[in-house]
């Protein structure tokens, strides 16, 4: 039993947040009287929608726009405080098992179907089947419907942070009639009970809604939504600039102080749970060997490295846990810059004389930059990296299917590990891209879910921390700091970790 309930983790790869808010005008100057009475915002989306049914979704950037259509039982604000949404209140059982919520009685579907209690029965059942099921809704035994407007469920076992995951977009709730005639066809029109109900989607430019004025709650101030698809962040901060979008998040370090002093815009950098990563393949020549794999980690100056990839913005991270993390260790292996031990692992590896290998990675501005980095310091060893970059879709395509040597990721952590360390170290989680395989680490990752005693279930985690840590087919960088930017009169903008907000809240002043 895990008693300590933090933040949410989920991950599915393939870096990081969420793209909402803003509006444009069509000329550069952004922060007019105009904006005072617009009811439009265009927002940046740095990724093509791979689905608007938020169970087969994959994709953070996408879920996260979708959901905006949608609505979940529960919401967090900028605390990870859980609030009510569609569950108007919860009961949660004594010993852990079940949590009773007690729906709100006047909510409808775009389609203008009532939300029952059967609709909410249809979406967790159904999680338990789709792909992403495994990593999000494992801990599901059942769930009951006891009146139109109540269900029960009941968990396996007791598992604290359940309520956080029921604020992630893969538990937006459906309506089963519409899923049941879309058949699996992820681009069917999407019906959910959200402040914002579907109009367009064109892949590769842009994904449209407009504001649901049957709203359960006050209808939202902003009438009409556009997520821009752009990719490139150099379009990205142009488009900014000019008016034609209003809202994006990843404002590059180099930028961040131009648009400071820039008195049209509000730079809002904030801390988030996105641990950015190296993954080494333990299953491929050279890195079979352990050695290998740990001389690579002692090779790489982390501190420099983000003063050139991220322009210093973030916290360097050694051990994946962060201090502030249940489970957290002091005494656990790390790998801090030191040549010298590295070349003296790859001697008494075999490889003196260096090797060749390949790192496979995504075409952003962070992805272009970390491996050209460590490739220079590989260089040192007498290593030769050859840098493939991919557009995105091509890139996910390879790491899914462990087609690499070494690559890098990005997943959301969460104050609590549990979630974190099984997608990236349980043998058969899909997030386990290099295919690590370790009965050990599946045993007590296993053994620590289900612990009650906290103090024994720290054991547990160090003890896998050792391991994993030992092992280095994981390679911690750092925990992501982003900068919102947007026009000065653009209101409701609220950071939050998880990067999931809500154009629900914005408006224009």
């Amino acid at each position: 039993m895990i008693k300590k309930l933090g933040t949410l983790a989920l991950t599915f790869v393939l870096m990081i947040t969420l793209a909402l808010a803003g509006c444009a005008n069509k000329t550069a100057d952004v922060s007019t009287e105009k904006n005072k009475t617009r009811e439009d915002i265009n927002i940046r989306l740095k990724t093509n929608v791979d689905s608007l049914d938020p169970q087969l979704s994959s994709n953070d950037y996408s879920s996260n726009a979708i959901l905006n259509m949608y609505n979940t039982l529960v919401i967090s604000d900028s605390k990870n405080n859980i609030l009510p949404c569609l569950a108007k209140s919860w009961e949660i059982s004594d010993d852990g098992l079940t949590y009773t919520f007690f729906i709100e009685e006047n909510v409808k579907f775009h389609n203008n179907k009532k939300l029952t209690a059967e609709d909410v029965k249809f979406t967790l059942d159904r999680a338990l089947t789709v792909p992403m099921g495994s990593t999000y809704a494992f801990m599901i035994n059942r769930t009951d419907i006891i009146n139109e407007h109540t269900v029960k469920v009941t968990l396996k076992e007791p598992y604290a942070p359940f309520m956080e995951y029921l604020v992630l977009p893969f538990y937006a709730i459906l309506n089963k009639e519409a899923v049941t005639a879309a058949n699996g066809d992820k681009f069917a029109n999407p019906v959910g009970t959200g402040p914002f109900k579907f109009v367009e989607y064109k892949d590769g430019e842009y994904l449209s809604m407009t504001r649901n004025d049957d709203y359960f709650k006050t209808p939202a101030k902003i009438k009409d939504v556009k997520f821009k698809i752009i990719i490139d962040q150099t379009t990205m901060t142009m488009a900014l600039e000019k008016g034609e979008i209003d809202f994006l998040e990843e404002l590059p370090g180099a930028e961040r102080e131009r648009f400071k002093k820039d008195k049209r815009f509000e730079v809002l950098e904030y801390p988030t749970n996105y641990l950015h990563y190296f993954m080494l393949n333990p299953n491929i020549e050279p890195l079979k060997d352990k050695r290998v794999r740990q001389a690579i980690g002692y090779a790489i100056d982390l501190e420099a490295a983000k003063k050139v990839v991220y322009d210093g913005a973030g916290e360097v991270n050694y051990t994946i846990l962060r201090s502030d993390m249940f489970g957290y260790s002091d005494n656990i292996p790390r790998y801090t810059y030191n040549p010298e031990k590295a070349k003296e692992l790859l001697k008494e590896a075999g490889y003196a004389n260096g090797f060749n290998l390949k790192f496979v990675s995504v075409d952003t501005v962070a992805g272009r930059k970390a491996p050209q980095v460590m490739q220079g310091y590989l260089a040192d060893l007498g290593i030769t990296m050859e840098i493939e970059t991919n557009e995105f879709g091509v890139y996910a395509q390879k790491i899914t299917g462990s087609d690499f040597v070494i690559s890098c990721c990005a997943t959301l952590a969460q104050n609590d590990p549990d979630t974190l360390l099984y997608q990236l170290f349980y043998s058969t989680e899909m997030m386990n891209m290099p295919k690590y395989n370790n009965p050990e680490v599946d045993k007590l990752l296993d053994l620590q879910r289900k612990e009650v005693n906290e103090q024994k279930r720290k054991e547990y985690i160090k003890q896998i921390m050792d391991i994993v840590m030992e092992d280095a087919t994981i390679l911690p960088y750092l925990y992501r700091e982003d900068a919102a930017t947007y026009p000065v009169s653009l209101k409701g903008v609220t950071p939050k970790a998880n990067c999931i907000h809500y154009i629900y809240d914005f408006y224009w002043d």
